[in-house]
C-alpha cells in the first residue's frame, strides 16, 4: 500500500486517517 504524504502530514495523522498502526506505515514505506 502506498501513502501519499502532503506537506504538515504526520505518521501518527496518517495513521488515525487509515486506521493503520504507525509501524506498518513506516514498515510498508521501507
Amino acid at each position: 500500500m502506498i501513502y501519499v504524504v502532503k506537506n504538515g502530514d504526520t505518521l501518527e495523522g496518517i495513521s488515525r486517517q487509515t486506521e493503520v498502526p504507525v509501524w506498518k506505515i513506516v514498515y510498508d514505506n521501507q
